[in-house]
C-alpha cells in the first residue's frame, strides 16, 4: 500500500490516502481491536517530533475555528479548501 502525493490547488502537496485505505481493506489487513489507545509521532523536516496519544474523538466536540474554546481542537491552522 503506497499514498500517493500529489500537487494540489495552490501548490499544496496532499496525500490521496483513499486509494491506499480500500486497498488495504480489500488485503484484510485492518483487524477490528479491543477499546485502547493509540500512541501518534508526527515529525516534519526542520522539527522535533510531536507525540501524543488519541483515546477518543467525539467529533461532536471538535472545532477547527481559530481561537477555539471546544474542547477538542486543531492546534495548527486548517487550510478550508481542502475540507471536501
Amino acid at each position: 500500500m503506497t499514498p500517493y502525493i500529489t500537487k494540489g490547488v495552490g501548490g499544496f502537496y496532499y496525500v490521496r490516502t483513499e486509494t491506499g485505505m480500500v486497498e488495504c481493506r480489500a488485503r484484510g489487513i485492518f483487524r477490528k481491536l479491543p477499546p485502547g489507545f493509540v500512541a501518534v509521532g508526527r515529525s516534519a523536516p526542520g522539527t522535533p517530533v510531536r507525540r501524543g496519544i488519541v483515546l477518543a474523538v467525539d467529533l461532536e466536540a471538535y472545532s477547527y475555528a481559530p481561537k477555539s474554546d471546544a474542547m477538542i481542537r486543531a492546534t495548527e491552522a486548517t487550510i478550508l479548501s481542502r475540507i471536501p
